[in-house]
């Protein structure tokens, strides 16, 4: 199946979603890459990155640099 990624800017922030593939054999994250991104968001612009997961879309918000 194709992989769909859909970049948007809206209300300040860069929105980023992906229709959800699951693998058939799932291993364990530690999503390190995410957390560094939320600290360093919350670092520069004292606001949060937003992540939204459901059965079949993926969502990362980060907030632009104003």
């Amino acid at each position: 199946n194709p992989l769909n990624i859909y970049i948007d800017v809206e209300d300040n922030y860069v929105t980023v979603k992906n229709n959800l593939q699951k693998k058939a054999t799932q291993l364990k994250s530690t999503q390190i890459g995410l957390k560094n991104l939320g600290e360093r968001i919350r670092l520069t612009t004292g606001r949060e990155l937003m992540v939204k997961q459901t059965n079949i879309e993926f969502t990362v918000k980060v907030p632009l640099m104003l």
